[in-house]
């Protein structure tokens, strides 16, 4: 496996989206070269699979959508656990509007796949404030640290 990052979002007013290119630049910033964004709803799950196979980090971010998560990204992890990819850096993320659901849900995916989680869950409401970002530069920063070592 090679040291890179695939970033996953799944995003209906954008907030979400926005977290997620947070983390890609930032991790960029600290020379990470191989980074992958994905919006789960543009991009087939069999193209989004290749890549967690060829990268040991994996950074998922859903917004709460019926207090789950957003369809195309339930999609994606539901193949995931049906691949059996096994070992790697996770973090997770997402944001909400009025219930929360995405990121219980991540974490609820987490103890089934049993990966390194780098850092706790960053869970926004609407738009991305300023405390936000700084807790999504710290997951970076920790994925980082973790595919450095």
């Amino acid at each position: 496996m090679d040291n890179g990052v695939v970033i996953v979002y799944g995003s209906m007013y954008g907030n979400t989206q926005k977290m997620a290119e947070i983390i890609a630049r930032r991790i960029a910033e600290q020379g990470i070269r191989n980074i992958r964004v994905y919006d789960s709803s543009k991009t087939h799950v069999s193209y989004i699979i290749n890549d967690i196979f060829k990268y040991k980090g994996f950074i998922i971010g859903s917004c709460a959508y019926n207090n789950g998560l957003f369809p195309n990204v339930e999609k994606l992890l539901s193949a995931i656990e049906h691949t059996g990819i096994k070992d790697h850096y996770l973090g997770i993320f997402g944001n909400y509007s009025w219930n929360g659901g995405g990121v219980n849900n991540l974490m609820a995916f987490a103890e089934k796949v049993k990966w390194n989680l780098v850092y706790n869950p960053v869970e926004g409401k609407g738009s991305v404030k300023a405390e936000t970002s700084d807790e999504l530069m710290r997951l970076a920063d920790a994925m980082v640290q973790k595919l450095k070592t």
